[in-house]
This record gives structure tokens, sequence and C-alpha cells, in this order.
């Protein structure tokens, strides 16, 4: 018998979530986006940082998948801002890269990356690191208790009774 998944991570499982592709490569952007919407995924994309900084606003993803070799403002310039934006804290930041140097390494920690990878990737594998940071973080909850939705970063005002 299969051990008991702990609900957080079982939900994650069933259900998509908001994924913003960075990626200046058409092809690979292609490929990747089909690979993620066919897990279920609702999947935005972006070719260069200025245009996935104005979508991650618009879009409030809880993943950003991000080619650091992006033409304009760099991969690890993107992660900075979108790590400096106060209404998504938790959201999840995967470094996609050509280059596997230990400077790149460094930088994208230092940018503010939960995942470094080398390109290509595998799609099963690109899932595995969505789900784990996604497992581990904490449920954000309003100061009534009530969950916050994943698709805002706000408590709702009505939503103050609780269903149990």
């Amino acid at each position: 018998m299969a051990a008991a998944m702990p609900a957080r991570a079982h939900d994650d499982e069933r259900r998509g979530h908001r994924i913003l592709l960075i990626e200046d490569d058409e092809d690979a952007r292609r490929n990747l986006h089909a690979a993620l919407a066919l897990e279920g995924h609702d999947v935005r994309e972006a070719a260069d940082g200025a245009t996935a900084v104005r979508s991650a606003a618009q879009f409030k993803p809880e993943v950003a998948i991000i080619d650091v070799g992006l033409p304009g403002l760099n991969g690890f310039q993107v992660a900075e801002s979108l790590r400096a934006n106060p209404e998504r804290p938790q959201m999840v930041l995967i470094a996609l890269t050509g280059y596997s140097q230990t400077d790149s390494l460094r930088r994208a920690r230092a940018a503010g990356f939960d995942e470094f990878v080398t390109k290509p990737i595998a799609p099963e594998r690109l899932t595995r690191l969505i789900r784990a940071p996604l497992a581990r973080r904490p449920t954000p909850r309003c100061s009534t208790g009530t969950r916050i939705p994943t698709w805002t970063s706000r408590c709702s005002t009505t939503a103050t009774s609780r269903w149990w």
C-alpha cells in the first residue's frame, strides 16, 4: 500500500499552476510550453526580460522558468526584479541555461533562483522541479485563518467565514 501524501503535495499534483515561461529561442519556448500545457498548467510566454517583468505583474505566476541568456534584461536581472515584488514572495524561480559554469550558478543563487538547470531539460524533470518547491511552501493564510487563493496575494474582505 502506498504511503499517504501530504494534502498540499497531493493538491499540487492534481491541478496545474500558473507558469510564466521566459525563453528567447522560439522553438525551445514552443516545445516547453506544449509540455507544460499537457501537464495541465496555465502557461504564458515572454521572449525577453522587459516583457517578462510586465507579464508577471499582470499574470501573477506561481512559477517562472527563466532563460538566463535573454536579450535586454538578462535572466538574472529578471529574477532580481521578480524577487523584489512584495506581492509574490513565494514565486518559484527556475533558471534555465545553456551555461553550466560555476559563475552562472553563483549568479543564479544571488539573483534568487530556487533551481538551476542546463538545457536541454526533459519535461519530466522540469515537472519535478516545479512540484518540489511548490509542495514545500507554506499555504498562505489571511489573519482570519482562511486560505489565500493561489491566483492572488490578497485576502478577500468578503470571505471571512469558515466552512467547517
